[in-house]
């Protein structure tokens, strides 16, 4: 098992200490890194930690974006799992934003969206999330059309 000093809340590691429990990056021992707020855990645990925080980092939900945002997204390279799901037309980029999380883009007709998500969230999931964000745009146009009208 390897040990590491993290600190809740960054995206890195900050050294990992070899089996006499010294920093291989210098020596310093695990006393120092505790005194400077860092927490002394497993690689494995400290990966999972880095792995929510990215998550809280990069992860925002759908947006929507332009016709011509999709089709630099889609042309830029090769899509990754490119397909159509219960009429989201869907793919992801295959350069990630950092570990395992890359922007996605959806296509409902002629709305086009877009958000950073894990390659591990379902696609099942992905479309139901941007279904009803897209009802919520739907639904914006037509209280704006509404009161256009009514003007």
């Amino acid at each position: 098992m390897v040990d590491v000093a993290y600190k809740p809340g960054e995206l890195h590691i900050q050294t990992v200490f070899d089996e006499n429990g010294r920093s291989i990056y210098g020596g310093k021992g695990a006393d120092t890194y505790r005194a400077l707020g860092y927490e002394i855990m497993s690689l494995d645990r400290a990966s999972d930690l880095i792995t929510e925080e990215q998550h809280k980092t990069y992860c925002k939900g759908w947006t929507r974006i332009s016709e011509e945002a999709w089709y630099e997204a889609l042309e830029v390279l090769p899509p990754e799992k490119w397909q159509t799901i219960g009429g989201v037309e869907m793919f992801r980029l295959m350069e990630y934003t950092t570990g395992a999380i890359t922007a996605h883009y959806a296509r409902i007709g002629e709305y086009y969206y877009c958000c950073n998500e894990s390659i591990f969230t379902d696609y099942e999931k992905l479309v139901a999330q941007v279904k009803a964000y897209h009802s919520t745009i739907i639904q914006e146009e037509n209280n704006a059309d509404h009161y256009t009208q009514a003007e």
